[in-house]
């Protein structure tokens, strides 16, 4: 699938990569299992969620830098869509940066082509959170699966910076939306019970976990 068409806007992700740059190659690996990795029902598995248990585990830097390995891999596009309301990471990096979002494509403000932007990374675009200028967007309505839906059709692979389990009227919506989550846990996070129920809520929600990664890198 060939790259998708994005507007001038660019997000320079190179110090954040480069912030984990020790980590690559180990990237690179995880990137490499996800990208063979098949649904319940055998199908390819081509968008997938980031999610935690918790804020402040560093999951909005993991699925960037699996974003960045992936689009390395293969010469695969990808875009990254931040759907974390609460926390969201491109917020806090690029305050100044006002390039409609997903929101603003929920909200009608725009067309969800005119939220993809291109990123300093060959393949990676990103989908920022936006700020819509009607009332707020509704992540439960009809234009949330029409939206996701022209995403998968524009890049190779769809990666979400989910918000965590918890805001479950959001998690909810937007999980739905996607062929399974990623887990990232701190190891603290790993050794609680809490972490078991979290497995055990995602598998009532229907949710395939298809792995949980482990962060003990200072996020």
């Amino acid at each position: 699938m060939s790259q998708p068409t994005v507007p001038q806007t660019s997000f320079d992700l190179t110090p954040e990569l480069n912030r984990w740059s020790k980590l690559a190659h180990d990237f690179e690996r995880l990137a490499a299992r996800i990208l063979n990795l098949t649904s319940r029902q055998g199908i390819p598995i081509r968008q997938v969620g980031f999610t935690s248990i918790a804020r402040q585990t560093g999951t909005s830097s993991i699925a960037i830098q699996l974003a960045a390995a992936m689009s390395r891999l293969g010469e695969q596009s990808v875009i990254l869509v931040d759907a974390n309301r609460e926390h969201s990471w491109f917020d806090r990096q690029f305050p100044d940066n006002n390039s409609p979002g997903l929101l603003n494509a929920l909200s009608g403000d725009v067309e969800i082509a005119d939220c993809i932007h291109n990123t300093t990374t060959s393949n990676l675009s990103v989908v920022p959170l936006g700020n819509p200028v009607w009332a707020e967007a509704d992540y439960g309505n009809r234009s949330l699966v029409d939206t996701f839906q022209g995403l998968g059709e524009r890049a190779d692979w769809l990666l979400v910076d989910l918000p965590v389990i918890s805001d479950m009227s959001h998690f909810r919506a937007l999980v739905q939306q996607l062929d399974g989550v990623i887990l990232v846990l701190t190891p603290r996070l790993a050794r609680l019970e809490l972490a078991a129920q979290v497995r055990h809520r995602l598998t009532q929600l229907d949710v395939h976990l298809l792995a949980v990664v482990p962060n003990q890198w200072n996020s």
